[in-house]
């Protein structure tokens, strides 16, 4: 089994996660490859996830925060630049999660740092989550992925990542809440490249010390037909927002002609369905409401764009919804 290192150079979210899903493809079925990767402010999700319950999407655009949905399952996580990513990769028949997880456990302990495997994919040290993982098979290949928690600014979490909201009858994977530590608060001075350099040695000692380094070149990737393909794919809306699962979401407020309550039935990030009900006078403008509704997408500007071509009492009712919608993203 040969055994290469490759580390990026890009700290884009979505770039990483095309790179990764091209070595997937482009690797042999005899090579096992070790990919780290650092990226900018983020919130990654797993893949049948709903953003607008894991997320406040309304703060991350306010930050210049990216979504991403990657392709394995498991829960949402936010990356930054002191949380450093590290994906093994492999045929199948090759695929061993334990040796995965001891390459890294192995990496801390030369470090001072006593980790160990929690659960199905959790590393821990000092009682607290240091590291999430995620898993996926695919067409003969193997990818284990993680992020492990160096200096991160976990100040952040609590702005981007949304408790549960009992209200919605979600359809989808809800992300467990866990007590998270950063590895430089169990050992001040700790780096992201120091640990990576730890990482790749216990990599290399796994592999009998037969390994190879490659660079990852932004020119040569884009000339890749399938790379292009994936990255244009996962930095997509359609791809990260409009992968979410069904669910359905009540809303109520108040304006000038009266109270409503709309209930919607949210499929892919497009409203599908509803019913609206209140107490305005205006029955055939109800009407109109309800119909109005179907085919909107579930996002508030594009709701306040359409509501512009309605009538007054649909536009002001649209104005409404969209203001709700913003308010529920942003509510805690």
């Amino acid at each position: 089994m040969k055994s290469v290192i490759f580390t990026a150079q890009e700290h884009d979210i979505h770039f990483n996660l095309a790179t990764e899903a091209y070595l997937m493809k482009s690797l042999p079925s005899d090579t096992r490859a070790l990919f780290l990767w650092v990226n900018k402010p983020t919130v990654v999700i797993g893949r049948y996830q709903n953003p607008f319950l894991e997320c406040n999407l309304q703060a991350m655009e306010r930050d210049g925060v990216k979504l991403a949905r990657r392709f394995s399952g498991g829960g949402a996580v936010y990356h930054d630049e002191g949380n450093l990513c590290f994906t093994f990769i492999c045929s199948k028949d090759a695929y061993d999660k334990e040796g995965n997880f001891r390459i890294i456990t192995s990496a801390l302990g030369s470090l001072g740092i006593e980790a160990d495997v929690s659960g199905r994919n959790d590393i821990t040290a000092c009682g607290a989550k240091i590291s999430g993982n995620a898993f996926q098979i695919r067409d003969g290949m193997a990818c284990h992925h993680g992020t492990l928690l160096v200096n991160c600014d976990l100040s952040r979490l609590p702005s981007y990542l949304t408790p549960d909201r009992t209200k919605l009858e979600i359809h989808g994977v809800r992300s467990v809440s866990s007590r998270v530590r950063n590895i430089s608060g169990i050992r001040p001075g700790i780096t992201a490249d120091g640990i990576a350099s730890s990482i790749t040695g216990a990599f290399m000692a796994a592999s009998g010390g037969e390994c190879t380094t490659q660079s990852l070149n932004r020119e040569t990737l884009l000339k890749d037909e399938y790379f292009r393909n994936t990255y244009g794919k996962l930095s997509s809306p359609e791809w990260n927002l409009g992968m979410t699962p069904r669910f359905r979401d009540l809303l109520r407020g108040r304006n000038k002609d009266g109270g409503f309550a709309f209930q919607l039935d949210v499929d892919h990030a497009v409203i599908t369905g509803g019913q609206v009900s209140g107490d305005a006078l205006d029955t055939e403008g109800m009407e109109d409401l309800r119909n109005a509704l179907a085919g909107l997408p579930y996002d508030p500007g594009a709701i306040k764009a359409q509501a512009e071509k309605k009538s007054p009492f649909v536009r002001e009712a649209l104005l409404l919804l969209a203001d709700l919608i913003r308010e529920d993203q942003n509510s805690k």
